[in-house]
């Protein structure tokens, strides 16, 4: 009977030990468009998974677009880009990151949800 009590209580510790490890996993993931623009030009966030791309427009005319991935933890979102064929190098950077329900803040720059 005692060891049926402590390998339950094991058990239970196991349980729990993994559902913390499995919160804490990679943060918060984000979905959808997210832009902020001003007179004649913007930057667009669209998250998807883990993955981001973000597009910089002028005149109404996306002028570049890169793809990569991005991480969450607390009040930071960390962003990373690879090489690529056009000699562009690799990139990771971190940045101040707040979230609501409508829109997102990274850096000083809000970007509103996009329907």
């Amino acid at each position: 009977m005692k060891h049926n009590r402590i390998r339950t209580l094991w058990i239970a510790a196991v349980l729990c030990a993994a559902l913390l490890l499995t919160s804490c996993g990679d943060g918060t993931k984000l979905s959808g468009k997210y832009a902020a623009k001003t007179v004649g030009s913007g930057v667009t966030y669209e998250f998807s998974g883990n993955k981001v791309t973000i597009t910089g427009s002028a005149l109404g005319m996306d002028l570049v677009s890169v793809s990569g991935t991005y991480t969450i933890d607390g009040d930071k979102i960390t962003f990373s880009f690879a090489a690529d064929e056009s000699g562009s190098d690799a990139y990771s950077g971190t940045f101040d990151f707040k979230s609501d329900e409508n829109s997102i803040t990274i850096g000083l720059i809000t970007y509103q949800k996009q329907n």
